[in-house]
């Protein structure tokens, strides 16, 4: 399960902020919560994957 932490606003589908348009929240910026060990290189190659086919 993946939790955002620190009341960040983001549309999962687009990975754009609701409270800042045309801004886009990916990667370690997200802050998310899980069990990784640590390193979330799969998080940053897919949330900035998914930013870049929203634009």
């Amino acid at each position: 399960m993946i939790f955002l932490r620190d009341n960040i606003d983001n549309n999962i589908k687009t990975m754009q902020s609701r409270k800042i348009p045309n801004l886009y929240l990916v990667g370690d910026v997200l802050n998310i919560d899980r069990p990784s060990g640590g390193y979330s290189l799969q998080l940053c190659w897919t949330t900035g994957f998914v930013a870049w086919s929203n634009l």
